[in-house]
């Protein structure tokens, strides 16, 4: 299991451009998930921690030893993935468990906490879990 945090998406926003900027960084945000969605899938968990906190520098023998440990417990690819929970809470913070499976229904959950702000999205809190009721439990 990973505690993980980060994934700042910040830009500075002149006032007048406020709902372009912050269609922008929504769309940024979803592109950001795209692509950790699809590493994920892909079993490169290791690039995909890397993408999501930035600011911890991996050596090339972490992120194999983060796939080997996540292979370990997921060795088929994964065949599909979707959005299991999804929690608008109050001042722009909201919580999401995502589950990713393979062919032999074998999950591996991720639980997102994000804070949108005038300057962009935050993901504040990351949490990874074969066990669903872990996740579950911060609803």
């Amino acid at each position: 299991m990973f505690r993980l945090l980060a994934l700042s998406l910040a830009v500075t926003l002149a006032t007048t451009q406020v709902a372009d900027a912050q269609t922008n960084l929504r769309t940024q945000f979803n592109q950001g998930m795209a692509e950790f969605n699809q590493l994920v899938m892909e079993q490169r968990l290791g690039d995909a921690l890397q993408l999501i906190r930035p600011e911890v520098e991996l050596t090339d023998e972490d992120i194999v030893r983060i796939d080997n440990q996540f292979w370990e417990n997921y060795p088929k690819n994964f065949v599909a993935f979707g959005t299991v929970r999804s929690e608008a809470l109050k001042n722009g913070f909201r919580q999401e468990i995502l589950a990713y499976w393979d062919e032999d229904y074998r999950y591996f959950y991720v639980y997102l906490m994000s804070h949108s702000t005038d300057n962009g999205i935050k993901l504040i809190n990351v949490d990874y879990s074969r066990e669903f009721e872990k996740l579950n439990s911060f609803f």
